[in-house]
């Protein structure tokens, strides 16, 4: 990833992180949206990735 790509990452996960309310403060809908979205998220991830990434730990 280019810098600013991955500044754009950092500031988006830190924004997510410390101005969101938990996810035991939400409501049960915004809390099956917020793990749905997620778990969607994930998956785009592990299928779609260019090439596999082993683990650290596969690495000891």
């Amino acid at each position: 990833l280019s810098f600013p790509e991955v500044t754009t990452c950092l500031l988006l996960g830190w924004t997510i992180v410390l101005v969101l309310p938990d996810v035991h403060e939400l409501s049960e809908r915004a809390r099956g949206w917020t793990l749905t979205a997620g778990f969607a998220f994930a998956m785009q991830a592990l299928f779609f990735a260019p090439h596999v990434t082993p683990f650290l730990y596969f690495r000891f």
